[in-house]
């Protein structure tokens, strides 16, 4: 069983990669992580502390935010291979796009299992979600699914 300091350190690493990537094209990248590896970064407001994704961009005068997710497999869903996010973390990330006006960009960093790759969508691309069941029991938390098709390899 891999512990949670292990999972951050993984998803660091992921995260430093692409940003190394993302530099090499011309984007400037502010780390919110930076500051203190203790604590997620949040946007306070008046109604709730929402957890923001893992890097501001800056490219041609445009500011978005992408979110890192570092995976070691795809799913296999009916045939077709997906890969996501915790939906409690996307319900939070639509209302940060919702109340900063700015984009989402999830980048998948797949590690392990081919396809191996960075691997991008907007958030707001069509997804499939799932409640965290299998024949009526609950086995995990409820996730946000993008196919493989869906997304755009860098």
């Amino acid at each position: 069983m891999i512990n949670f300091e292990k999972m951050l350190k993984i998803g660091k690493e992921g995260e430093h990669e692409v940003a190394r990537y993302l530099i090499s094209k011309g984007v400037s990248v502010l780390p919110l992580y930076q500051f203190n590896n203790d604590k997620i970064p949040l946007l306070f407001t008046k109604n709730a502390n929402l957890i923001l994704p893992d890097l501001t961009c800056f490219k041609d005068s445009k500011v978005f935010f992408i979110e890192v997710k570092t995976k070691n497999r795809w799913v296999n869903y009916n045939g077709e291979l997906e890969t996501g996010l915790d939906e409690r973390l996307y319900k939070q990330y639509l209302e940060v796009m919702k109340i900063t006006g700015l984009d989402i960009y999830l980048i998948f960093n797949h590690k392990i299992i081919n396809p191996i790759g960075f691997f991008t969508c907007n958030m707001k691309t069509e997804y499939r979600l799932w409640d965290g069941r299998v024949n009526g029991e609950y086995i995990q938390k409820p996730m946000v699914f993008y196919s493989y098709n869906k997304l755009i390899e860098l």
